[in-house]
């Protein structure tokens, strides 16, 4: 049986300063740099065989400050393409400081300009959870992303439909949860 474990990727600049990121990159804050190398002590004991992780800076840091904590190659992270956060359209970049419901994790945002659909975002991640389960040549995987993946993965493994993404509890930066154990 597979065990499945997902972290968000550490603070970034953008969280620090209540700045809607989506699918924008932003780098990790020094706090950030902290969380994630935190993380990656704490992962030591997971017998961890695969890393894989979403396209975006943040993550990919987070994902390569873990592996070097664990001993695990760096160039054996994956990449997936699907587990880059919702595209929160014209939102991104724009301070949620007076509206945490514009922050990208609420259903206000659903109907703003260039929001991606939450079925499309529901499909883009149940497609990456059912690739990495499809592979059973990996025992305990982590996957490093971000907060409405974080959500949307628990909703896909819960077999739920994508509207129940908003029920879902936060995703603290840099904490590793269980996804499928």
């Amino acid at each position: 049986m597979q065990r499945i474990y997902l972290v968000r990727h550490g603070q970034t600049n953008d969280n620090a300063h209540k700045i809607v990121s989506g699918s924008r990159e932003t780098a990790l804050s020094h706090l950030g740099i902290s969380q994630a190398h935190h993380a990656g002590q704490h992962a030591k004991g997971l017998g961890i065989d695969l890393i894989v992780a979403s396209p975006l800076e943040r993550a990919q840091q987070t994902a390569k400050i873990i592996a070097q904590e664990i001993g695990y190659p760096p160039e054996a992270i994956v990449t997936i393409n699907n587990l880059a956060e919702r595209n929160l359209g014209d939102l991104e970049g724009t301070s949620y400081a007076h509206n945490e419901k514009l922050n990208g994790n609420f259903p206000a945002v659903d109907h703003i300009m260039g929001v991606e659909k939450l079925v499309s975002f529901h499909n883009r991640v149940q497609d990456a959870l059912r690739g990495l389960l499809r592979d059973s040549s990996h025992h305990t995987i982590l996957i490093v992303c971000h907060i409405g993946v974080g959500r949307m993965l628990r909703t896909v493994a819960e077999g739920k439909s994508s509207h129940h993404m908003y029920n879902q509890p936060r995703l603290e930066n840099a904490t590793i949860y269980p996804l499928i154990a």
